[in-house]
């Protein structure tokens, strides 16, 4: 037995024996997260089944690992349902549905959600990893000059890159 598959075992001995202390927390983001490296959306929508059935659909922690694995996986539709679903985002939550747009090539779609986050996310402003996302998205697909006005952007609302920004870019 591989370690992905010991611990989704371990995950269902914990379920099986009702142990619902801090699960949200500490145990499904991790098991969303091995979803991601097996890019097993499949299952991450079983897990998300039962994050529903066990009530963490309220975990702000929970969601963001829901976004992330969606989104790694190329179920950016499902990444997106997920964010408007929360009933509480974070920069996370909105970092991670941008990081997970712009590598698939949906770039402006990146740049409209980080145009949108302090109006959806609660009055969040991008950071350096939003920044950092989109330029590298935007670099990654070939629209260098936008990289480059996007960078621009950055310093003009007052955030500096740093070596991640540039290494992207």
């Amino acid at each position: 037995m591989g370690f992905f598959d010991e611990a989704l075992w371990l995950l269902e001995q914990l379920l099986c024996e009702g142990v619902r202390v801090r699960l949200d927390f500490f145990v499904f983001p991790v098991v969303l997260k091995i979803c991601c490296g097996q890019c097993d959306v499949e299952l991450g929508g079983q897990l998300h089944g039962r994050v529903l059935k066990q009530g963490f659909v309220e975990s702000v922690y929970v969601g963001n690992a829901l976004i992330d694995m969606y989104g790694k996986c190329g179920s950016l539709g499902e990444a997106k349902k997920v964010l408007e679903g929360m009933p509480q985002t974070d920069c996370v939550s909105w970092n991670s549905i941008i990081s997970s747009c712009a590598p698939n090539g949906l770039v402006y779609e990146a740049l409209d959600l980080l145009k949108n986050m302090p109006a959806g996310g609660g009055g969040l402003a991008p950071n350096i990893v939003s920044w950092s996302a989109l330029i590298g998205g935007f670099a990654h697909n070939g629209y260098d000059v936008e990289s480059v006005e996007l960078l621009a952007g950055m310093v003009g609302a007052g955030m500096g890159p740093n070596a991640r920004t540039l290494a992207n870019g």
